[in-house]
């Protein structure tokens, strides 16, 4: 409302200024000297009207936006005043909206706090546990002196039976001596009798062989009590040599695979694709679905058993998780234990067995008889027939392994298979071996040799538990998702039957599956960079993994049985399903990281071309903006080779 104003005071103060030249250019007008420096003054001040001119123009544009303003104003006030009426319509309703958002927070404060006693009670439940360990590495402290003790009994022994040879000599030396020295007192005798007037000095001599006889009896007397004292500690040592015997008669007394299960044959000669494609064919014809790419999945993660020693199967009850392990061993000609893990074992005594102190004996578990009985050769002992178990494949799997925390039972079995990687047979037997506690009796070693392929089934219900970090970083895990279809009819003795004529696969054979190469050729420069760029993102949010992981992914993309750039695709994309993701379970959707790291990640995910991935990868992270992240993995569609 001020610009018509503004826009007149310009407009008079031009005119005024106007006057002013004019009257001056008038009086001026004779004088051109004078007259040239206003004229150039009166030329600026032409300018400065224009400008204000044009200032006065956008004024006047500004007052037509602010008059539209205005009118927007205006209807929203209108707006408002609607608005209004239905907040105080329905303010009952808003105000029970308030409650249950009141209620809804506390009852997640009420969880925070139940989060928290779990997380106290998990805490104190692992210091009982350090606890255990620590009175348990004291306990092989304490036996340790009384294993060189008998060490040093048993070099006493061999000692003393020298020495009882040696004193049977003397014992023997001695009586001769003492028969002849009676021999002398005799004849003395006779000559005292005969010679009385020598009986002085003959008596003194008596007296000195009489005691000289009984320091000599008394010797022998002491040399005969320390041979018995020997032969009394050779009868106990010999007493404890049976008992040791029997302590161990479990690993033998019951042959575990029957004594003519496994006969090795020359070598299969077969080709790995063409053996993996066999397979799926009969897979199928058996009426068993499963795809490719999950049996494909699985044998690698079997070959890469150095880096990543536990393939576990993961998914709901019903699906196959245990029956693929079974099938692949019949395919395999390999011994096949299932081991059905006890909601109540907590350490690795429920795993292998115990030493019962009442019947002191070994209590074996038929996992123990199983790794003792394929990875020694008995040369004349028991199983004479089977010279070859130590070229025997075994898979083993712990059904339910999950039912009780794995890092309780298993983390010691973990750390050996560890071990195993780049050492011979040899190394194997002191590094990566079981150690059986038996008492004061010498504890026994078991080689956990690379024949023995570790597999385990967990059920992801409210009955089981998660798996923990370091389970993840040292396993591959493959879940299976509910089937498309309930009309499959496996049959498994026609699959048996396919198999019953084949030769079986021996390690030799198997080791040549195994390219066993520099891991770190294995892997693209954009793999490279997506790996460390998932490293970078993770670490974001607390979940980074490190050189085991990597040196993991690596060495499964390597042994990948298909070479091609689809095959590498594939393999990359299994391990970012298998080792990766499973380590963002838990994350809070809330965390002020989680769209930007799920963003990158699902970028990288896309680059290798598997949409059934990436499809799951994208609801997993939606359903987690909500509450926390749960991979749950994919389900790989059902298809095979004809």
């Amino acid at each position: 409302m001020y610009y018509p104003i503004i826009f007149a005071l310009v407009a008079l103060a031009g005119c005024v200024i106007l006057v002013v030249l004019c009257s001056f250019s008038i009086k001026y007008y004779r004088d051109a000297k004078r007259l040239n420096p206003y004229l150039k003054k009166l030329d600026a001040v032409k300018q400065e009207i224009a400008q204000g001119q044009a200032k006065i123009e956008e004024c006047a544009a500004e007052q037509v936006e602010y008059e539209k303003k205005v009118a927007e104003a205006k209807v929203c006030i209108s707006d408002g005043e609607a608005a209004k009426a239905f907040i105080d319509k329905h303010q009952d309703q808003i105000n029970k909206f308030r409650n249950e958002e009141i209620l809804a927070k506390m009852n997640a404060e009420s969880a925070r706090k139940a989060f928290a006693a779990v997380k106290k009670d998990l805490e104190e439940k692992s210091q009982e546990l350090q606890d255990v360990l620590l009175n348990l590495a004291k306990a092989k402290d304490e036996i340790a002196p009384l294993e060189e003790e008998k060490k040093q009994l048993d070099v006493e022994i061999q000692k003393l039976k020298t020495e009882k040879e040696s004193l049977t000599g003397v014992c023997a030396e001695l009586e001769a001596k003492r028969k002849a020295e009676q021999e002398k007192i005799d004849e003395l005798a006779t000559e005292l009798s005969a010679k009385q007037e020598t009986s002085g000095a003959l008596g003194e001599r008596i007296q000195n062989l009489t005691t000289k006889e009984k320091e000599l009896s008394n010797e022998l007397q002491k040399k005969q009590e320390e041979a018995e004292w020997a032969e009394s500690t050779i009868e106990k040592a010999k007493s404890l040599e049976e008992k040791a015997v029997n302590v161990w008669k479990s690993l033998e007394d019951e042959a575990i695979l029957g004594t003519n299960l496994w006969k090795p044959a020359e070598g299969h000669g077969g080709n790995e694709i063409a053996w993996l494609n066999e397979l799926s064919k009969n897979l199928g014809e058996s009426g068993f679905l499963f795809s490719d790419r999950t049996l494909r999945a699985f044998h690698t993660s079997l070959k890469c058993s150095e880096y990543s020693p536990l393939v576990v199967l993961a998914g709901i009850s019903g699906t196959g998780k245990s029956l693929l392990p079974e099938l692949y061993a019949m395919a395999l000609k390999a011994n096949f234990l299932p081991v059905p893990v006890q909601p109540s074992w907590d350490n690795s005594k429920d795993l292998f067995g115990f030493y019962n102190y009442a019947d002191s004996k070994f209590n074996a578990t038929d996992l123990t008889r199983l790794l003792w009985q394929t990875s020694k050769k008995k040369e004349g002992q028991k199983y004479t027939d089977r010279p070859s178990q130590e070229q025997s494949m075994n898979l083993i799997l712990l059904d339910e392994m999950n039912l009780a925390r794995v890092e309780y039972y298993f983390a010691d079995m973990l750390s050996k298979l560890e071990t195993r990687r780049g050492r011979n047979d040899d190394e194997l037997r002191q590094s990566a071996s079981i150690v059986l506690e038996a008492g004061a009796f010498p504890p026994q070693r078991i080689g956990v040799f690379p024949n023995n392929l570790f597999i385990g089934t967990m059920n992801e219900d409210e009955t089981t538990q998660m798996l923990s970090d370091k389970v993840v970083d040292r396993s591959n895990i493959l879940r299976f998702g509910c089937p498309d279809t309930l009309d499959a009819k496996p049959d498994k003795s026609t699959f048996s039957q396919k198999y019953s004529t084949q030769k079986c696969i021996p390690l030799s054979e198997w080791k040549k599956w195994i390219k066993g190469s520099d891991a770190g050729s294995s892997l693209s420069q954009d793999m490279k960079k997506d790996l460390e760029k998932l490293k970078e993102e993770m670490d974001k949010v607390g979940k980074a993994f490190g050189y085991r992981v990597a040196d993991a992914v690596r060495a499964y993309v390597n042994e990948y049985p298909d070479a091609s750039d689809r095959g590498k695709k594939d393999a990359f994309s299994d391990q970012i399903e298998m080792k990766i993701l499973p380590k963002l379970n838990g994350l809070d959707g809330q965390h002020p990281d989680y769209d930007s790291v799920m963003k990158e990640i699902g970028e990288i995910i896309g680059k290798y071309d598997d949409k059934d991935l990436l499809d799951e990868f994208k609801r997993a992270r939606d359903a987690g903006k909500d509450s926390f992240f749960a991979w749950r993995g994919v389900k790989r569609a059902q298809e095979h080779k004809k």
